[in-house]
């Protein structure tokens, strides 16, 4: 019975694990900024990165589609600079073309 049990848990926990991808490849947000031009989240390369939501959400961000990322918070390791800091990711730091379809 025990087995049972486990191997239900666990396969339904491999059927919801994949979905649980931060943004799905092919998938896109856009994140529109009037002052230094929109930021497009592509799921495509953080899935390639092997990114789940845990990844980012609850410990950097919270889930929430209203993140507001300020000029301060770019020179922190907070938000998407706690990666994108030129050694687990490309530095976003002076590179803001990378991120932003507009220049600063």
């Amino acid at each position: 019975m025990k087995t049972a049990v486990f191997l239900s848990l666990l396969a339904l926990l491999a059927t919801v694990a994949g979905p649980l991808q931060a943004v799905p490849p092919g998938l896109t947000l856009d994140f529109l900024n009037d002052d230094a031009g929109d930021v497009t989240f592509s799921g495509t390369t953080h899935a390639d990165a092997d990114l789940r939501c845990a990844n980012c959400h609850l410990s950097i961000f919270d889930v929430s589609r209203s993140a507001r990322i300020s000029r301060a918070d770019h020179r922190s390791d907070q938000f998407c600079f706690g990666c994108h800091d030129g050694e687990t990711a490309f530095a976003a730091r002076g590179n803001c073309d990378s991120c932003h379809q507009d220049d600063w």
